[in-house]
């Protein structure tokens, strides 16, 4: 450990005389650019030198650390907080280092040499940028060796070289004299590395449909490097555990069918082997949107296509009937490959980016969507006092909802939007809202706010509506639906019964809708037929 000391001094006037004796002298941190951050230790001491010539005299000394691979990182956070803000610049696997718990766990027996392995970078590599942070921030030299300055440009150089492999791929260059270039790099590849330089040439230009034609070549010659990509232990009921459990599975149902294409009961195999369509909806919709809080969009935009070849080859097969052998290959190879994508590349790299509190959130979307062939073990629960600020927690003035949130204004202009009519009434029949959409089928004024329903209908209809509100009090039924015909319209109108969490009713929603355009509907239009 070093210290520096640092002696300033300010002259302030203490009322008595003039000069030297008429003035003592205090530090000022002002004059101290930089050492903000850094710990402190202060000594004061009195000089007296005549009855009215004195002054303070305080050192203010700093401790400057050695560091090197083997400083812990909570260590240095501590003591130069600014680097919290920093380190995630580098790269999106330290973003969860804000994450107080991480920080607390992980980062108490994480070094540098770990954290480095972590971010995809050469140990110097990022101990000069971290020297070199704290001292513009601080200056402090607190790197313990030179650095050998030839490594810091090594992992862009890697980086580049990985960009280059992928472009001569796509250029039509074997891969077998690829192999023989790029052995040395190919043999140690980290799936962030693959990642990142996918998202380069797609942030470069380079159409998210070309990375997705050519990706199961990119596992291939990659691959020597990603078999030592391993997935570390997780706990019981944790997404990636049954993710993996489920690809399991997913292999016994390949090998019946890969060991008989001919099977009499292959169309039932091939509705079993379907099931894995849950298992691709369940990455789309809970893990890519969190892998994209990250800035990770590319992997997934390029996995989500893969996703709809595969869906695109169970038709075919489906279309076929029988489905032929050569399908049936092309179809099991491609959802092997998809294997191989994720426990080589995306779950390593995902275990990496996201915090625990972002998993508890891919569990609890996932167990709304279901599972492929498995019941979760038991429920998984990060470490208690997990917390992240998470998207679908309300801001200021947000209302919570269920799933998400949103301003009362934006909650107002979405009602609104919906192409149908809602009123709701409540327990006690009474109209408490109806939605005030630009083109309405039945009038309806403020005025009915407050409202008993009963008189909002003619006599004739009061005895049906008490015969649908009470068989949706009594439980007895939760839907009315009628239909008519109106001023060249075909009117769909239903009624619903509203209930709370513990089944207890709460009112009645009434939903009317013009469906004479949806009755026209004939064939298909996807979204890809838009223009």
């Amino acid at each position: 450990m070093n210290s520096k000391t640092v002696v300033r001094y300010r002259a302030r006037s203490s009322g008595k005389g003039s000069g030297l004796a008429s003035r003592f002298w205090t530090p000022t941190r002002e004059t101290l650019p930089g050492f903000i951050h850094s710990p402190w230790q202060a000594r004061t001491r009195f000089c007296y030198l005549s009855t009215n010539c004195y002054y303070l005299d305080t050192c203010y000394r700093r401790d400057t650390v050695k560091i090197n691979g083997h400083s812990k990182i909570d260590e240095l956070l501590t003591r130069y907080p600014y680097l919290e803000d920093y380190l995630p610049t580098l790269c999106d696997q330290y973003k969860p280092l804000r994450n107080k718990l991480v920080r607390k766990t992980v980062g108490k027996f994480a070094d540098i040499d770990k954290v480095a392995a972590i971010g995809g970078f050469e140990v110097a590599v990022l101990l000069e940028k971290i020297g070199a942070k704290i001292r513009e921030q601080s200056g402090d030299d607190v790197l313990e060796s030179p650095v050998n300055k030839s490594a810091i440009t090594e992992q862009t150089d890697r980086l580049d070289a990985i960009k280059a492999i992928i472009k001569k791929l796509h250029e039509g260059t074997e891969p077998d004299s690829l192999k023989a270039e790029f052995s040395a790099l190919l043999q140690n590849i980290g799936a962030h590395e693959l990642a990142q330089a996918e998202q380069a040439l797609i942030d470069g230009g380079m159409p998210v449909a070309e990375v997705q034609r050519m990706c199961n070549l990119h596992s291939s010659i990659f691959s020597d490097g990603l078999k030592s990509q391993s997935i570390p232990g997780v706990p019981a009921g944790h997404p990636v555990q049954i993710m993996l459990k489920e690809n399991r599975e997913l292999e016994r149902r390949i090998a019946t069918i890969l060991e008989d294409a001919s099977a009499s009961d292959m169309k039932a195999r091939l509705a079993d082997l379907k099931t894995i369509d849950l298992h691709y909806v369940r990455k789309e919709n809970q893990l890519f949107p969190l892998l994209e809080r990250h800035e990770i969009t590319g992997p997934s935009r390029v996995m989500w296509g893969k996703h709809d070849e595969i869906r695109e080859l169970f038709k075919k097969a489906e279309a076929e009937d029988p489905a032929s052998e050569p399908t049936l290959q092309a179809l099991t190879l491609e959802i092997t490959e998809m294997i191989t994508k994720e426990e080589k590349i995306l779950i390593p790299m995902a275990l990496e980016v996201l915090s625990d509190a972002e998993w508890k959130e891919v569990s609890d979307g996932a167990r709304g969507l279901g599972y492929c062939w498995i019941t979760p073990d038991e429920v998984w629960v990060p470490v208690t006092g997990t917390s992240d600020a998470r998207p679908d927690q309300a801001a200021g003035g947000d209302i919570d909802l269920d799933v998400g949130h949103m301003s009362p204004d934006l909650l107002n202009l979405m009602m609104r939007h919906l192409p149908i009519e809602m009123s709701l009434v409540n327990e006690n029949d009474e109209v408490v809202y109806y939605s005030q959409t630009k083109e309405r089928i039945f009038p309806r004024t403020p005025a009915v706010i407050g409202r008993k329903v009963q008189n909002c209908h003619p006599p004739s209809s009061i005895d049906t509506v008490n015969r649908i509100l009470a068989a949706f009090k009594n439980g007895e039924k939760d839907v009315a639906e009628f239909w008519l015909e109106m001023k060249g319209m075909f009117i769909n109108i239903r009624y619903f019964a509203v209930r709370d969490d513990k089944n207890v009713y709460r009112g009645c929603l009434e939903v009317t809708q013009d469906v004479s355009h949806i009755r026209s509907l004939d064939g298909e239009r996807r979204l890809l037929d838009w223009t």
